[in-house]
């Protein structure tokens, strides 16, 4: 949920995906999805009733993929991805500054590539179009999810989103949100039927 990424926006180096994909021994093998998380609000929020907000990336094939302000869609490689095996050890960039992730969650396999998914999501997902309420980290893992397994990002962990701009994303923020006008139009529901079609083209 919190914008914590400073890091440089993707590149791409990879040729264009083919709609087509192949089948039978030519088909790829499936990565591991991985979901990470860090809590932001302190666990004396739950005793009064508030959600614990988060914030969340997607990893995959040794790659994080994650949503920033300053900067869009962001792609920060693991720099051992063995790591990914040992949650004590995880060094995901965009965590760094909240102190996680304090929970990987392994999501499934995807014969999707991860430049693949960050092509798609770089249309709906721009540079400084960041809202700490109405387009965050968490309704980019839940599209990253979506494009990739075709399954959301677990309730649980959104719940803060549904709350007014008061509460706890006041106290996230400050005091100092406002909604950011570059989000206004972001429609989750129309981005997840956007990209049902793109796993259909694909043959997902």
């Amino acid at each position: 949920m919190g914008d914590t990424v400073s890091t440089a926006p993707c590149e791409l180096h990879e040729a264009p995906p083919q709609v087509q994909r192949p089948s039978g021994p030519d088909r790829p093998e499936a990565e591991k999805v991985w979901l990470a998380l860090t809590p932001l609000t302190p666990r004396a929020a739950n005793i009064v009733g508030l959600p614990t907000a988060y914030h969340s990336s997607v990893a995959v094939a040794g790659v994080e993929y994650s949503f920033s302000d300053s900067t869009g869609v962001v792609c920060t490689a693991v720099k051992n991805k063995s790591i990914l095996k040992k949650q004590a050890d995880l060094l995901l960039e965009s965590h760094k500054k909240v102190q996680g992730p304090s929970i990987l969650l392994p999501m499934g396999g995807t014969r999707l590539s991860g430049p693949e998914m960050a092509k798609v999501l770089m249309r709906h997902f721009q540079q400084d179009t960041y809202d700490l309420l109405l387009k965050n980290c968490n309704h980019f893992s839940d599209c990253a999810l979506f494009f990739l397994l075709g399954r959301r990002l677990p309730a649980e962990f959104c719940q803060a989103e549904q709350m007014a701009p008061g509460g706890l994303v006041g106290t996230l923020s400050l005091g100092t949100y406002s909604q950011n006008p570059n989000a206004l139009h972001f429609s989750l529901a129309s981005t997840l039927e956007s990209l049902a079609a793109e796993r259909k083209r694909r043959k997902c």
